[in-house]
């Protein structure tokens, strides 16, 4: 019965279709803070020059992000799952990074652009004896801070053999695209590896579509035929991380395989149907799964985009849910490259959750691979889970409430916490001021004043 319909959910067409400087801030040296977020400087220095002037800034929305640090020389940051296969995809990325200056990789969400960036970051410092570097610039909303934002991540000009990876660059591509090429100009020696979903603007540069991992061939048998798969291999790994006594057999390989090919090898919509391993089998998984694409097709027939096959499996792992889960998550989706216990209790409890519930509540969607923990009591919703979830808030009807209960947090606690606590709040805290701006002018020169005044040295 699985295998029926996947096979004819395939026949019927589920495929892919295919800066100023710091001066500006009245700072002409440039000082970095030593001890504090890159993310948080760049917020402080954004805050202090519009205290100064009174510039009221419009706000692009930051997105969520995985909050990345400076690599040190060879080491990327630590990750919190095992990188699975790609080891073609690394080599040709090797290749071509010997060959050209600036490399893009592009893709859909949830194809894996950042994840295989950093990989291949770690892999290869070792030919980058003078720095390999990790700028995030989700956190980056404003275009002309692109250039500063390298330059407090980097702290020091990118000379001789350096690798910098720009990651996230799609919401910032001209600016992206301009400081990347004068970086280059100015090093021959420097490589740049960059992650967008369209392409930077430079000549010289290589575009590169970050393909799907690869899935069983046609001719597969048995349990090793099917099992050399990085789409497989992935999927069981994420299935023994929700439920140890996993094991992929000889009697659920087929199916394994099956939900690999119905999902195009897409890493984040697997490992959201690897997730409920401790509760729904293989087969269970894909008979589930093939009635909601079946239904998604409908009787057109029309080929189905990335975008909307992720969206499907979003669907399903969300309505999977129980009724107080469904309700934190899309509450979580007003937070920003990440947030604490403490926060998540303030912001999205009350109204159907009860704070003392909300650990309890965020270890669950950990479990489905909705959220993700940082550390002991940090957190955070990867870009596109984060989109889903506000949009799934946006419908309840409950956005703007959320949104204000987090402005108002944010709010307290730039007033009182010490700046070391700040430093990993950059993108909430610029939420926060984007809204309060928006609706609360008085709240927002408040925050704007406290945060810059707890910048020390930039008086």
């Amino acid at each position: 019965m699985s295998h029926l319909k996947s096979r004819e959910i395939s026949q019927r067409g589920l495929e892919v279709v295919d800066c100023p400087g710091p001066d500006r801030f009245g700072d002409p040296a440039g000082e970095v803070v030593m001890g504090e977020a890159p993310g948080y400087v760049v917020l402080l220095q954004e805050l202090k020059h519009a205290v100064a002037v009174g510039v009221r800034r419009q706000h692009r929305r930051p997105y969520p992000t995985l909050g990345m640090a400076a690599l040190a020389v060879g080491i990327a940051p630590a990750q919190l799952t095992s990188f699975i296969g790609r080891e073609r995809e690394l080599a040709e990325l090797d290749r071509l990074l010997r060959i050209f200056r600036l490399v893009t990789l592009t893709g859909a969400p949830g194809v894996g652009k950042t994840r295989l960036a950093l990989e291949l970051a770690r892999t290869l410092g070792q030919r980058f004896p003078d720095g390999a570097w990790v700028v995030e610039l989700g956190l980056v909303s404003d275009p002309a801070q692109v250039g500063p934002r390298v330059e407090e991540v980097a702290g020091q000009p990118l000379r001789g053999r350096s690798l910098l990876v720009l990651d996230g660059c799609e919401h910032l591509l001209q600016e992206s695209s301009r400081v990347a090429e004068k970086l280059l100009s100015a090093s021959r020696d420097l490589r740049v590896l960059a992650t967008s979903r369209k392409s930077l603007d430079i000549a010289g540069g290589r575009t590169w579509r970050v393909p799907p991992l690869g899935l069983p061939p046609a001719d597969a048998r048995g349990l090793s035929g099917f099992a050399g798969s990085d789409a497989v291999q992935l999927f069981s790994d994420r299935a023994r991380k929700a439920n140890p006594a996993f094991k992929l057999t000889a009697d659920n390989v087929a199916d394994v395989a099956h939900v690999c090919s119905l999902l195009f090898g897409l890493p984040l919509c697997l490992e959201l149907a690897a997730a409920p391993a401790l509760v729904m089998s293989p087969a269970e998984v894909l008979d589930s799964l093939s009635d909601r694409f079946a239904a998604l097709i409908g009787a057109s027939g029309k080929p189905v985009g990335r975008r909307r096959l992720l969206r499907a499996t979003l669907d399903w792992s969300f309505e999977h849910l129980g009724a107080r889960e469904r309700l934190l998550f899309r509450r979580l989706g007003v937070f920003r490259a990440g947030f604490s216990l403490e926060a998540a209790e303030r912001v999205a409890a009350g109204d159907g959750i009860v704070e003392r519930d909300v650990l309890e509540l965020l270890d669950h969607l950990v479990d489905r691979a909705l959220v993700r923990r940082l550390e002991r009591t940090r957190y955070q919703v990867l870009e596109a889970l984060g989109e889903y979830a506000l949009d799934r808030l946006r419908a309840a009807g409950e956005a703007d409430r959320l949104r204000d209960l987090h402005a108002r947090y944010y709010r307290r606690l730039a007033l009182a916490a010490p700046p070391q606590q700040l430093a990993a709040e950059a993108g909430n805290l610029r939420a926060a001021m984007a809204w309060l701006e928006a609706h609360y002018p008085r709240g927002f020169q408040e925050m704007a004043s406290a945060l810059a005044a707890s910048l020390p040295g930039r008086g």
